[in-house]
C-alpha cells in the first residue's frame, strides 16, 4: 500500500494531483485518486488503503472543512498520531484539529523549492523518513565553467554525460532539488548560488548571477566500475555521476535521447538516469582548474566541456 493518503475533496483535485506529484518525486507512494477498481466498494478501497497509509495528509480549503468524508479521514489520522494538516486556502480549520501546525501552500504553484513546501516534506519524512535514495536517478556531465540555464531550442551544444543518486550511500546535507523547474530567472539563480555557496566564475555573460567568492560544495569522490561501466559517486551529496560522457555534440532534444539510450542500454546497471537540475550540476564546479582548463575534480573524464541540465 501507499505511504501516504492525502485527504482532500473533489473540487480540490488538482492541488491534490500537484502535491502528490512533488511527494512521489521524493521517493515516496502516494494514495490520492478515487478512482475505485471494478468490483471493489468505495468505502472499503478508502478504508483500506488509510488504514495502511503511513501518514495522512489533509488538505484543508472551503470545501473540505465542511467535507464529512474529510473530516472522517482526517480524525483517523489524528487518532493514530500521523496527521501532516496542510491550508490551501484561508479557512478556520475544523474543531478538534487546531491543535497541529498547518502548513500553509495557499497560492502553491507547485515549486519543492518553496519553505513552506520544504517543511511540509520534512514532517512528513519525519512519519515515515526520508526517500530512498535509489528511486532518483540523475543524469549530467562534468563541466568546465557554469554554462548559462539552457535553451531547448538552441540548436547544438557539445558531449553529454550522466549521473545518478546512489543507491546505496545516505544523502547528506544539503540535499538539492532534483525537480526541474522551466523557468529559472537570473535572481533565482543567483539566490541558489548565494545559499549553497556554490562558485560561478565571473564572465560578461554571467553578471547577473555570479558568485566568484563562492567556495564550492566538499564532495567525497569514489569512483568505480559497473558492469564495465565508468561511474563516480559523491559520497557527500549522494549523487553517482558517469564518469564521461557523449563523444558528440548534441542539442537538447538530442541529450533526452542520449538520456533514454542509456537507461535502455542499462549504463552501469542502471535504467533511470535523468539529467540534472542546475543546482546538481552547480555542485561539480571547483572553483580552480583542475582538469585541464576544466573547473572540475580530474576523477572525471575533461573530454566533455559542456553540460545540460533539466532546467531550462
Amino acid at each position: 500500500m501507499s505511504d501516504i493518503f492525502i485527504s482532500y475533496t473533489r473540487s480540490d483535485i488538482e492541488k491534490a494531483k500537484t502535491l502528490a506529484e512533488v511527494l512521489e518525486q521524493q521517493g515516496w507512494s502516494v494514495w490520492w485518486d478515487r478512482k475505485i477498481p471494478p468490483g471493489k466498494s468505495f468505502n472499503k478501497v478508502i478504508e483500506e488503503a488509510l488504514g495502511a497509509a503511513k501518514c495522512v495528509v489533509v488538505l484543508w480549503s472551503k470545501d473540505s472543512v465542511n467535507s464529512n468524508w474529510v473530516k472522517d479521514e482526517a480524525s483517523e489520522g489524528l487518532q493514530r498520531e500521523i496527521l501532516v494538516p496542510v491550508l490551501i486556502d484561508d479557512v478556520v480549520v475544523p474543531l478538534g484539529f487546531r491543535q497541529i501546525q498547518a502548513a500553509r501552500l495557499v497560492g502553491w504553484q507547485g515549486k519543492v523549492t518553496d519553505e513552506e513546501a520544504n517543511q511540509l516534506i520534512e514532517s512528513i519524512a519525519s512519519f515515515i523518513g526520508h526517500h530512498k535514495v535509489e528511486k532518483q536517478k540523475p543524469v549530467s556531465k562534468p563541466i568546465p565553467v557554469v554554462e548559462p540555464i539552457v535553451d531547448k531550442h538552441e540548436k547544438t551544444k557539445p558531449p553529454e554525460t550522466l549521473t545518478k543518486e546512489a543507491n546505496t550511500l545516505p544523502i547528506s546535507k544539503p540535499q538539492f532539488r532534483s525537480t526541474t523547474e522551466e523557468n529559472l530567472s537570473g535572481k533565482s539563480v543567483k539566490s541558489m548560488l548565494k545559499r549553497y555557496n556554490f562558485y560561478c566564475k565571473e564572465e560578461s555573460w554571467s553578471e547577473e548571477y555570479c558568485n566568484p567568492n563562492g567556495k564550492g560544495f566538499h564532495h567525497k569522490f569514489k569512483d568505480e566500475v559497473i558492469n564495465g561501466d565508468k561511474v563516480i559517486i559523491d559520497q557527500a551529496s549522494g549523487l553517482t555521476w558517469q564518469q564521461s560522457g557523449s563523444g558528440e555534440y548534441m542539442n537538447y532534444d538530442k541529450a533526452r535521447e542520449y538520456v533514454n539510450q542509456s537507461n535502455r542500454e542499462r549504463f552501469a546497471g542502471y535504467s533511470d538516469w535523468r539529467l540534472p537540475t542546475l543546482e546538481e550540476a552547480m555542485s561539480l564546479m571547483e572553483t580552480k582548474q583542475k582538469n585541464g582548463d576544466l573547473y572540475i575534480d580530474p576523477v572525471f573524464d575533461k573530454k566533455q566541456k559542456w553540460i545540460w541540465t533539466s532546467d531550462l
